[in-house]
């Protein structure tokens, strides 16, 4: 495909201006609290998993570590282990079953509401049953693309993730690290490092610019990826620049939401709940990316 260029300098803080008078337009101008409540919920399908408040549980493993000799407490483990292996591996298979299950299902429905919730944006509205079925052919085209680059990218990673383990504990079970298990441990953190940020960062221009074009043009996945492929060929430096510039406003934007959390003593980190309040947040988040796309032209224009 040939470069598509872009139509005139392209930058990373201009967008910021345009994706605040979005929100205020779609929040605030007027505030009506149904719509606030509907947008919300479009907000929350569409980063479920996302701003969530998850609780640690402590066994008191520190306590046992502290209390008795580090051989010895391995030696325990590893023969509890092998007394208890049929019923680990029977629980570790219900549970990854059950965990591919609300994996596959959360997929789908962030999928689903990455349109409801650009709908949204793009068209100062709350609608919920209507986009949800406009744009089903869509979101079930980005649920397979999404999917596929989960696939692909779990391959290779769990049996890195596998050696690491496996190799960490036998470094621990027999007090003894040689040369070769430092190097392997160390090339597998490597591996799987490559394959997190590459991942990250398909899943980022996924979620930023190809749901917009597939919305834009009623297309799917695959094909949008194509345009947006042109497009970076022919604007690297800028996309590269949005991509660093995105990491300072995540850090910025998680900041609010930590102090957020702190100030809401967590409510802002429960489902939906969290959305409601931090929708300015999100919709700032969800309006900046298609401000940035459509500096590109009119044919890339998302909002109305």
């Amino acid at each position: 495909m040939e470069p598509i260029n872009q139509p005139g300098p392209i930058s990373v803080l201009d967008p910021l201006s345009d994706a605040w008078a979005r929100t205020q337009l779609l929040l605030f101008e007027p505030f009506r609290f149904g719509k606030w409540l509907a947008v919300a919920f479009c907000a929350w399908l569409a980063t479920i998993g996302s701003h969530e408040v998850s609780s640690a549980v402590n066994f008191g493993m520190g306590r046992i570590v502290k209390d008795g000799n580090a051989r010895e407490v391995v030696r325990q483990a590893d023969q509890w282990l092998r007394n208890n292996a049929e019923a680990l591996l029977t629980t570790f298979a219900l549970a990854a079953i059950a965990s591919v299950v609300v994996g596959l299902l959360i997929l789908w429905l962030t999928s689903r509401g990455r349109f409801l919730f650009l709908n949204c944006v793009a068209t100062n509205s709350g609608a919920i049953a209507s986009p949800w079925r406009d744009h089903a052919a869509s979101a079930n085209s980005l649920f397979a693309f999404r999917l596929c680059l989960h696939v692909i990218a779990a391959l290779p990673a769990i049996p890195l993730l596998g050696a690491i383990g496996f190799t960490s504990y036998r470094m621990l079970r027999d007090q003894n690290a040689s040369w070769l298990d430092i190097g392997v441990i160390g090339g597998c953190v490597v591996g799987a490092t490559l394959i997190a940020l590459t991942f990250l960062a398909i899943e980022k221009l996924t979620k930023d610019f190809i749901a917009p074009i597939m919305y834009r043009r009623r297309i799917g996945a695959l094909a949008a990826w194509g345009l947006l492929g042109g497009l970076i060929k022919g604007n690297l430096g800028p996309t590269i620049l949005y991509l660093l510039f995105q990491i300072v406003m995540q850090a910025v934007l998680g900041f609010l939401k930590l102090i957020l959390l702190a100030v809401t003593c967590c409510v802002a980190g429960m489902p939906y709940v969290g959305a409601v309040i931090l929708l300015p947040l999100l919709a700032f988040e969800r309006a900046y990316s298609v401000s940035f796309l459509e500096q590109f032209g009119e044919e890339w224009r998302v909002m109305e």
